[in-house]
Order: structure tokens, then C-alpha cells, then sequence
């Protein structure tokens, strides 16, 4: 059911006569919403196949729609329209979590063809405030009121506050699941929230970024005079290999490790490719326009990746030393991110060695080792006491951060 804003007007237009446009504005706000859309399977057939459709139901919401259009032929200029939602609710089983995929898949290539069609006007350099002398001699400028509304460019945003979606299982569905699912005649909950920290202690960090330039990519050895051979990769390394317990393909692994320290070129790779980045640093941040914190500074990676049709084998180690500093919150943080991507990778390996039961073909074993000779670590320290970390303390600012001195170093070899 739509509704028009009670407290704003329904339609509001700003014209200029010096540039011969208005921009007309226009807000929809509902409170049930329900949306329904299917992809074709393929670009060519006359008409769309209905597959398992996307069906969602939004609770609240509104668009706002501004168009930009030239006074003298009617011609839309540019168009922007803000989707903002509040709820979504949406009810899924597999076929129609697939549908959703392809769905996506199909408007992103309607998008790529689009900018293929219509490419993007060529930017020009925004001039200074354009002046016009009307009949009783008086200056007239733009506005700031139509400034402050004007737009050059066309674009579509999609604001979202929480998803609520519910997997039911199927009931006709022949596809068997792992014991541990226990979903059989059964639905699950996920609740989707917008991202949020942790913790709403403003000590934690609430963000990584890691920064690097260049990543150069190539099936032909760099240039001896600036590649420098793997320094790290020896009997002891590959022995290190050997003995660790991997999930699978320990043995091919080692095996091409073992190659590489020769000058031809493995046996049974298909593929072979260098890698090289230019130097990188991680930083953590608490937020939007905040004081960011260096974790790890300059350091350049080198590597190999080879591919094997059953198997891909990926190799890298430093060029450099690595260098990091971190304080007791920002040490809290990567442990947990550390724990929660352990996690996810044991799940996924359970899921996939179970499907790929069932299927003829198994899919190909990803190995990476990550060689590292030296890591040095410097702990920052305060200088008097500080709040528990592990205490709730929302209350603190950020000059608890310009408080941090001192410094403790430690070397892992």
C-alpha cells in the first residue's frame, strides 16, 4: 500500500533559467511491499522462463526519484533514485537461493551491456558560477537552493536496514544433506543485521585495510635482476610440508615444492604462474574519517602458483621483513578474526567433502603455504593503567589512543 509523505510535499521542482533544466523531485514511501522477479535463462529466447521466482516482502520503505530534465524539449538529462528499505522479508528454499543468483548474474549483465550501449559522457571540468543579465539589468545567478539538489550524473542507490531470511528445506527436493544439518521438514532463521562492531568498546578497532599498489601476474620468470629466487623455500620447508597432517594433497604439494627448487619446470603443472606485489601495509581504523593505526608496514610478497587439473598449489613468502605493531585491542581483534575465518574454512571443508561425495568429478584441492623466515613484533605499552580490554567501556575516547607510548619488542622466529 503506498502513501504519499504527509509532511512534505509529493512533487518539488527547482528550475534555473540559465541552464535551461529543473530538477523534479518525487517521494514514495509504502508500508507492504511485495516483489517478485525471475531471469531468463538465456539472453536470446523470445521469452523469459519462469523459474523458482525471487519473492521478497518489505515492511516500510520508500524511493526517492529526482529527475533532471531540459526545459525546452522535455529530454531527461540525468536521473537518480534512492531505494531505502527497512525490513525484508524473505522466504527461501535452494531452487529459489539459486534463482536469486542468477537473478543477480542477469541484471549485472544488463548493467555491463548497458555501459557498453550508452558509454559515460567524457567529465569536464566544472566551471566557475555562470552569470546572466536579465532585461531590467540585474545579475542573476544559480541558486544555492539548486545546488544544493543538483546532480551531473545518473545513479541508483539501494539502502538496506536488516534482512530477515528464512531456509525452509524442499520438500520434493532428492538431494540428501550431512547428518549434522538435521534440516529435513525443517526451516532456519537468519536475521541479516546492518554491519556493526563486536563490541561497542571504542578501543577495539573496527577495521583492517590492507593497502598495496601493484600485483603483477605472469606465466614467464620476472627478470633475474629484480626477481630474486624463493629464500625460504628448502629441504626444511618442504620437509615442514611433508610431516604437517594437510586435508588433502600434502603429497603433490611437497612434491612441487621439491621441483621448484630445480630449474625445469614441474612435472604435470598444467599452469605456472609468478606473482609479485609492490610494497603493502595493513592499517586499523576506527571508523569513517578517524585516526588510523599501522599494524604492518612496507613489505613485498613474491610467489608461485601452479595449476594442476586435480589441484592448485600456491607458494609465497616475504621479500622483506615483516614488521608489525599493535597495541592489546588491536591484538584481541585479529584473534578473533583469526578464530572466525578457522571456523568458516572447517565448515566449508565438511560441506564440500560431503557433496563432493555424491558427484563423479571431485573438485581440486587448493594448498598455500606461506613461508616466513623472520617477523619482528613490537607491543606498543601505556604509561599508566588502563581499562581492562576485556571490560565494557563505551564511554572512552579516543585519547585513551594518543595516550599509547612506550614500546616492547619481540622477535618470532
Amino acid at each position: 500500500m503506498f502513501r504519499w509523505h504527509e509532511t512534505v510535499p509529493a512533487l518539488i521542482c527547482w528550475t534555473t533559467v540559465i541552464r535551461d533544466v529543473n530538477v523534479v523531485s518525487v517521494a514514495i514511501a509504502w508500508q507492504l511491499l511485495r516483489i517478485e522477479a525471475s531471469a531468463k535463462a538465456d539472453r536470446n529466447e523470445k521469452r523469459c522462463t519462469i523459474n523458482a521466482p525471487l519473492r521478497l516482502i518489505t515492511s516500510g520503505g520508500k524511493i526517492r526519484l529526482a529527475l533532471k530534465k531540459n526545459t525546452n524539449d522535455g529530454t531527461v538529462v540525468n536521473a537518480q533514485i534512492h531505494m531505502l528499505l527497512e525490513d525484508i522479508l524473505w522466504v527461501a528454499t535452494l531452487p529459489q537461493l539459486r534463482s536469486a543468483i542468477a537473478f543477480s548474474s542477469y541484471l549485472m549483465s544488463l548493467v555491463r551491456q548497458c555501459e557498453k550501449d550508452y558509454p559515460p559522457p567524457v567529465a569536464t571540468i566544472p566551471s566557475k558560477p555562470v552569470e546572466t543579465i536579465t532585461p531590467n539589468g540585474q545579475a542573476v545567478t544559480i541558486s544555492n537552493t539548486y545546488r544544493a539538489f543538483d546532480f551531473d550524473q545518473t545513479s541508483h542507490h539501494l539502502h538496506i536496514r536488516k534482512v530477515d531470511l528464512h531456509l525452509c528445506d524442499d520438500a520434493h527436493s532428492s538431494i540428501t544433506y550431512p547428518p549434522g544439518w538435521d534440516i529435513e521438514s525443517g526451516a532456519m532463521q537468519i536475521i541479516i543485521p546492518f554491519p556493526s562492531p563486536l563490541s561497542d568498546d571504542r578501543r577495539f578497532p573496527l577495521r583492517m585495510l590492507i593497502s598495496f599498489s601493484t600485483l603483477s601476474l605472469s606465466n614467464t620468470q620476472f627478470d633475474s635482476d629484480i626477481f630474486k629466487p624463493f629464500e625460504m623455500l628448502n629441504k626444511a620447508t618442504i620437509s615442514y610440508v611433508t610431516e604437517t597432517e594437510l586435508l588433502g594433497g600434502g603429497k603433490i604439494l611437497a612434491s612441487d615444492l621439491g621441483q621448484l627448487t630445480g630449474v625445469n619446470r614441474p612435472h604435470g603443472v598444467n599452469e605456472l604462474f609468478w606473482l609479485r606485489t609492490s610494497p603493502a601495509w595493513v592499517d586499523t581504523d576506527h571508523g569513517v574519517n578517524t585516526k588510523s593505526l599501522p599494524v604492518i608496514s612496507d613489505v613485498c610478497f613474491s610467489g608461485v602458483i601452479l595449476a594442476r587439473p586435480e589441484q592448485v598449489n600456491v607458494y609465497v613468502e616475504p621479500t622483506t621483513q615483516i614488521s608489525a605493531v599493535v597495541d592489546h585491542f588491536q591484538f584481541i581483534q585479529l584473534t578473533r578474526l583469526s578464530a572466525s575465518l578457522s571456523d568458516f574454512f572447517d565448515i566449508l571443508a565438511e560441506d564440500q567433502k560431503h557433496f563432493d561425495s555424491e558427484r563423479r568429478s571431485q573438485s581440486a584441492t587448493v594448498a598455500v603455504v606461506v613461508a616466513i623466515k623472520q617477523a619482528r613484533a613490537n607491543i606498543l605499552l601505556t604509561m599508566g593503567a588502563m581499562p581492562s580490554p576485556y571490560d565494557s567501556c563505551p564511554a572512552v575516547t579516543e585519547s585513551i589512543l594518543e595516550c599509547l607510548s612506550g614500546r616492547a619488542q619481540m622477535e618470532c622466529y
